[in-house]
Order: C-alpha cells, then sequence, then structure tokens
C-alpha cells in the first residue's frame, strides 16, 4: 500500500484496500500512504484516500509537517485545493503526538 501510494498506483491500492481495508491506515516510521502520495503529488489517490476515511490531521513524525504545509511548499495545488475542501488543518496538534501513535496506541487496546 505505502510503495503504491508513493507511485500513484490508485489500481493496486484498491485492490489491496478490497482485501484488507485496514491497508489505507497502514503506517511505515509513523507515515501513512496519505503522506506517500500528497508528498509525490498523486491528487488521485489523495482524494480516494480522503474518501476512504483517513486521518487528515496526520503531521511527519520528525518534523511535525501538516499535509497542508507539504503541498504549499511543493507548490501542489489541486492537492492544496482537495485537502481544503476536506477539511485539512496546518494548525498544530494539540495533544502533540503524531496520528500513527494515536492509532497505534488505540489499536494495542
Amino acid at each position: 500500500m505505502l510503495t503504491a501510494s508513493s507511485e500513484g498506483d490508485l489500481e493496486t491500492m484498491k485492490d489491496l484496500a478490497s482485501r484488507q481495508p485496514a491497508l489505507v491506515r497502514c503506517e511505515y516510521n509513523y507515515t501513512p500512504p496519505i503522506h506517500f502520495a500528497v508528498r509525490e503529488g498523486h491528487a488521485p489517490v489523495v482524494s480516494w484516500l480522503i474518501e476512504q476515511g483517513v486521518d487528515l490531521s496526520y503531521r511527519s513524525y520528525s518534523f511535525k509537517d501538516a499535509l497542508l504545509q507539504m503541498v504549499r511548499e511543493r507548490e501542489y495545488h489541486d492537492i492544496l485545493q482537495i485537502l481544503e475542501t476536506h477539511g485539512g488543518s496546518s494548525r498544530p496538534r494539540q495533544d502533540g503526538t503524531a496520528a500513527g501513535c494515536r492509532q497505534r496506541r488505540r489499536l494495542a487496546r
């Protein structure tokens, strides 16, 4: 899922999610597919992941960068519009944790 999101391979992502829906929330080093799709500028993948209900409050693990910050710096105007339309935030997280950490704790219960 992570490789497919980074490469913009939406068909593979849909196939994987049809067999294991939780994969849209998988992580590598606290980094979910939405990060890879945004970083590489894959607007259709970003839209699809949002439709699947991914967490748009995600912030990068090491730098706490928001998705909106990333698209503004990379000038991905189409993805910026998608994220803003769906409530993406550029404000710092209030709990001080990366989204993946919070989800991992929730899954461990």
